[in-house]
């Protein structure tokens, strides 16, 4: 099976959680939702602080999401109304901030623009 995505421009990457499929975009702040079982629509989720976004991880209710932005950034957003809670700017930071990890309550995130990994405690 598969389901044609190319309503999303640039996706980049696929996540799961609770048996929905997210899939994420470099140049829309659309995290789309789709049944793992089946492929169906299962809605999306609007992350009205970022423009675009390079990765997300789920934990605890809330949805972290490195941006793809001028100023990027990390957001803790409610995981189900994409509202933003809390935010970090790595220092020096560029616009692409892409892979996204949270290890030992240490946060991970890429930064494609720099060639630079940031780290902060979890937030």
């Amino acid at each position: 099976s598969e389901v044609d995505i190319s309503s999303i421009s640039s996706p980049t990457f696929v996540r799961l959680n609770s048996g929905k499929l997210y899939v994420t975009s470099l140049n829309s702040n659309v995290i789309n939702i789709y049944n793992s079982s089946d492929l169906s629509s299962a809605g999306s989720i609007t992350i009205s602080d970022a423009s675009g976004i390079g990765d997300i991880v789920f934990k605890g209710g809330y949805i972290y999401v490195s941006t793809n932005s001028s100023g990027g950034k990390v957001l803790k957003c409610n995981a189900t109304t994409g509202a933003t809670v809390a935010s970090w700017t790595p220092s020096g930071v560029g616009t692409s901030l892409r892979g996204l990890v949270i290890v030992g309550g240490k946060m991970y995130v890429m930064d494609a623009s720099n060639n630079r990994l940031h780290y902060c405690n979890e937030f």
